[in-house]
């Protein structure tokens, strides 16, 4: 940290409360002592090495490391409007981050910024010479908030404003297809490192937790809390969820995607996650190093884009999805996804098997005549708002109720033809009455033939003819095709 420790660098900070009508105080701080995380360092090398296929933003100055905390002493009390609660993060919780991006061009703009999200992923993972935390209370935050420049060292804040960690970057899909925005959490700066360093009861003002050590000394300001929380493993509807790997003729591995569990011995996916030419697939169920191989891929629904995997041996473990009934659909409006995507979930190591989250709305929902004939209509088609990234492909969109029911299959996302930009958040979901359609297709070993209209639906294809009301000067509207 050359910058850090340049006896002519001089540092300042500012809160909302140091912004006035029409000046900012800028309140001189002191160097202390910088903090090394080689978790964090080993975290984010996995994904930028390992896997390859991911870049850390920023990039790093030279002398520098996202792994290495700075710790700076105010020269006096700092005015704040909060008492910093700490808390662990919870998967598929809100997120929220407050910081100061682009502050330097626009203080009155930028300064305590907030930007909402969903912590998508808690990664209990480190790095070989340590063990990993099996208790759920430590782990790398991956959260689906778009990172902005210059938020690293935002606070990362939970529903009730209880601070979970701080931001040091993002990771990002090398061809642009997503990105998460990285978070240290508090649980593991404290104790554990703080501990070492500042051994000492403060004078006064309060500490975190049990042991206590002298936070007051780094910060010189305020109330502090620690308080604890735990943090559950997978919750049962999340385990609904697979991931499915796909390997080549000499094993290599070469696509994954996701899918849902149907019954204990049935999968459904996406049909372009299992591929024709696929030699062999294996589910890998979350959570667990249970696997099974795929025996028999059926298709009965032709022309749509999903498939039933038959395992070899059934698994009496597997949590079957809950599916959501057109009622419900019609009374949700918040919903999560819930898929493998964005980087493979084995690159961290054998047991990061858990997917990736992310909160949003339905969008649209679209209704036609389904089958072949049919005059009624019925949900063809989904879209949400939650995040639908690359390789969530089979993942599933729930309800946000507190059975956590289906509401489909993510199956595509938005991409402009031209430019190829990829929108998460703009994903399409088959729904859960077409899954319910296609399993008692296959029970009976049989076939759904759906109507021309939704196959074209699915193509983005024209469904309806324009029809431009002429209106004549009596007010009386004629139609004109």
């Amino acid at each position: 940290m050359t910058v850090v420790t340049d006896p002519d660098c001089r540092f300042y900070i500012a809160t909302r409360q140091s912004l006035g009508a029409d000046k900012i105080t800028w309140t001189p701080v002191d160097f202390v002592t910088t903090l090394g995380f080689p978790t964090l360092s080993w975290f984010i090398n996995s994904f930028t090495t390992s896997s390859g296929s991911m870049q850390f933003h920023p990039p790093s100055a030279e002398g520098t490391s996202p792994a290495i905390g700075v710790i700076f002493k105010p020269r006096k009390r700092i005015a704040t409007d909060r008492t910093f609660f700490v808390a662990k993060p919870i998967v598929g919780s809100a997120l929220t981050i407050e910081g100061a991006p682009f502050v330097l061009d626009s203080p009155a703009m930028f300064l305590g910024f907030t930007i909402t999200g969903t912590v998508s992923s808690v990664q209990n993972q480190t790095g070989n010479n340590e063990e990993r935390d099996t208790s759920g209370n430590k782990g790398v935050i991956l959260c689906d908030v778009r990172y902005l420049e210059g938020m690293e060292g935002s606070a990362a804040l939970g529903p009730s404003g209880e601070s979970v960690g701080i931001v040091v970057g993002s990771l990002r899909k090398s061809n642009g297809e997503g990105e998460l925005t990285v978070i240290f959490p508090w649980t593991m700066i404290i104790p554990d490192e703080f501990a070492r360093q500042y051994r000492e009861r403060p004078t006064g003002g309060a500490a975190i937790g049990t042991p206590t050590f002298g936070i007051k000394d780094v910060s010189a300001s305020a109330d502090i809390k620690f308080e604890r929380r735990s943090r559950p493993r997978a919750d049962m509807w999340m385990k609904g969820i697979v991931c499915i790997y796909v390997h080549d003729i000499v094993g290599r591995r070469r696509s994954w995607g996701s899918g849902i569990v149907v019954s204990k011995y049935i999968i459904v996916t996406n049909r372009h996650v299992v591929k024709s030419d696929a030699v062999r697939a294996v589910v890998v169920f979350p959570d667990s190093s249970v696997s099974r191989q795929v025996r028999q891929i059926v298709s009965p629904i032709p022309n749509m884009d999903i498939a039933y995997l038959v395992l070899d041996a059934s698994y009496d473990d597997a949590v079957p999805v809950n599916y959501a009934s057109d009622r419900l659909l019609r009374q949700t409006g918040h919903v999560t996804s819930v898929g493998f995507g964005l980087y493979s979930p084995q690159s961290l190591g054998e047991l990061a098997m858990m997917p990736l989250v992310s909160n949003g709305t339905i969008s649209q929902v679209v209704k036609l005549p389904l089958l072949l004939h049919s005059k009624e209509p019925e949900v063809a088609l989904i879209s949400v708002s939650a995040a639908c990234w690359n390789g969530a492909s089979g993942g599933g969109i729930f309800t946000r109720t507190s059975d956590r029911r289906l509401v489909g299959m993510i199956t595509s996302n938005g991409r402009v033809d031209e430019t190829g930009k990829i929108y998460p958040q703009l994903g399409f979901i088959i729904p859960s009455n077409v899954i319910l359609m296609g399993w008692e297709a296959v029970k009976r070993e049989g076939e759904v033939r759906m109507n021309d209209a939704v196959i074209r639906l699915w193509r983005m294809q024209r469904t309806h003819k324009d029809v431009h009301e002429k209106i004549d000067r009596t007010g009386r509207a004629t139609a004109k095709l």
